[in-house]
């Protein structure tokens, strides 16, 4: 959507289609955030018609999540414990990708950070996601009733300073512009800290940690609104 308007000359809110396309790529997402020297969890990708599952076994322990590379609100995605589980959730996401990514599956705090291009970038507090469920899926974003996310985040001021470092990196490393909304994992135990993936599209719901994330930062909703499309017609 992003290619078309950008042909026919139409302006319009979030990032070029050259980022939105980056951004959407799990897979390639990671390779530049590697190359940008962003600190991302260990991970195998995997073509559907050709891979074997030894490979991945070899390179990773279970608990595993699987992941198509290109899709989102955590559609197609599993936690897998067993050779099994890993062979179903592989079949899986390959209804949403033909290219999968895998990755070892880690108790730690979900951390967002809401990006917003306002005469520079502006970086929000942290907000944390507390998901009742294993991992946070579509039901917990967007059906469960369960309080489900925390701003500020529980985590020391240190912390809260890299993310927005780390995500204003994140956000030049795949050329955004506008907004995007980036996430972070944290272990607060070994006090390691990893970018999970960039969206140039975040969610606008009621309920979403984009605007939330915003608000709490004093700015609202409606002049949020305004911001981002007086950005995109300017």
């Amino acid at each position: 959507l992003q290619g078309m308007l950008e042909l026919f000359q139409i302006p319009f809110v979030g990032c070029k289609s050259l980022s939105s396309n980056l951004g959407m790529d799990k897979i390639i997402s990671k390779i530049i955030f590697e190359h940008a020297k962003i600190p991302v969890l260990p991970y195998v990708s995997i073509d559907f018609q050709n891979y074997m599952i030894e490979d991945i076994i070899y390179q990773l322990d279970f608990p595993m999540i699987v992941k198509p590379a290109n899709g989102g609100s955590s559609i197609g995605i599993a936690k897998v414990d067993t050779v099994k589980q890993l062979n179903d959730a592989i079949i899986l996401a390959s209804q949403y990708d033909r290219y999968i990514l895998i990755e070892p599956f880690r108790k730690m705090q979900e951390l967002e950070c809401a990006i917003l291009e306002n005469n520079g970038l502006i970086t929000s507090t942290i907000g944390e996601i507390n998901s009742n469920n294993e991992f946070y899926d579509y039901e917990a974003k967007y059906i469960s009733s369960a309080p489900q996310t925390e701003i500020p985040a529980n985590i020391p001021e240190e912390i809260q300073k890299q993310i927005q470092k780390l995500a204003k990196k994140a956000f030049t490393a795949i050329r955004g512009n506008g907004l995007a909304r980036v996430d972070f994992f944290y272990d607060s135990n070994t006090k390691e800290l990893f970018l999970n993936e960039i969206n140039t599209i975040p969610g606008f719901t009621t309920i979403s940690m984009y605007p939330k994330m915003l608000a709490f930062d004093g700015i609202s909703y409606s002049n949020l609104l305004t911001t981002i499309i007086e950005n995109a017609i300017n």
